[in-house]
C-alpha cells in the first residue's frame, strides 16, 4: 500500500471473497500491468508450485502443519522461505476464517468434508509479494479442487 501510481511489470495481490447461501468463499490472484518482469515470473512461478505442492498432500487425517511444509518446504529448497510469513491456507464455511488453520505450528487435523483454502505466498521487502490463493474440498483420499479461475501462467515469461 501506498501513495504512488504501480508500475509496468509490478505485481498487485488481490485478495477477494464472497458469501452465497450463507457461506463465504475465498480467492486471491496476483496480476501486473503491463509485461510481468523476469523476477515476478520467477516468483510467481515457485508460489504456483509451493501451491501445487500443498495441495497435493490435502486429504482427510492428514495434518494440517503438513499442508504447510509442503508448501514451505518449495521455499526454502530457493532460500526464500523466510518471506512466507503466515501459513498455506484455513477452513472456510460460514466465516472466512475457521479451523482447521493449516499453519507450521497446527495441531488440527484436517477432515472429509472440510473446505479449506491453500494460499502460499511470498513477500519481499523493497519489491512486493505473489500470493494464489485456491478453495478445496478435503475427501476421504484425497480432495477435489473448486477453484476454477486461471492462475495466469500462461501469460508470464
Amino acid at each position: 500500500p501506498g501513495d504512488r501510481a504501480i508500475q509496468a511489470g509490478e505485481p498487485v495481490i488481490i485478495d477477494m471473497g464472497a458469501r452465497v447461501g450463507g457461506y463465504c468463499g475465498d480467492l486471491t490472484r496476483t496480476i501486473w500491468v503491463g509485461q510481468p518482469s523476469a523476477r515476478l515470473g520467477v516468483i510467481y512461478r515457485l508460489v504456483a508450485e509451493a501451491q501445487v505442492a500443498a495441495i497435493a498432500v490435502v486429504a482427510a487425517g492428514v495434518e494440517a502443519r503438513r499442508v504447510d511444509g509442503a508448501a514451505r518446504d518449495v521455499f526454502a529448497r530457493e532460500n526464500l522461505d523466510e518471506y512466507f510469513v503466515h501459513g498455506a491456507g484455513h477452513a472456510i464455511g460460514l466465516r472466512i476464517h475457521e479451523s482447521p488453520f493449516l499453519g507450521q505450528l497446527s495441531n488440527d487435523t484436517l477432515q472429509a468434508g472440510n473446505v479449506v483454502t491453500i494460499e502460499p505466498g511470498l513477500y519481499i521487502p523493497d519489491w512486493g509479494g505473489v500470493r494464489i490463493e485456491d478453495v478445496v474440498l478435503v475427501e476421504d483420499h484425497g480432495h477435489t479442487h473448486l477453484t476454477a479461475a486461471p492462475r495466469l501462467l500462461d501469460k508470464l515469461r
